[in-house]
């Protein structure tokens, strides 16, 4: 994913939610992706949904 799409998707987020969690994940599938914070994967540790296709950023990266 670009840069471009990376701060148009994290804009919306904010705009949604109100705020901006310092870190992601993000799944890519085909032209279309999803993004989780990491209070939303519950028990789930992100090294284990790394191994599913999920990345973890920062939202100072994107």
């Amino acid at each position: 994913m670009d840069k471009s799409n990376m701060d148009l998707v994290l804009d919306i987020f904010k705009a949604l939610s109100g705020e901006l969690p310092e870190q992601f994940l993000y799944r890519e599938s085909g032209d279309s992706f999803e993004l989780r914070t990491l209070e939303s994967i519950g028990n789930s540790m992100p090294s284990e949904m790394q191994g599913s296709g999920w990345n973890l950023i920062g939202c100072q990266v994107a």
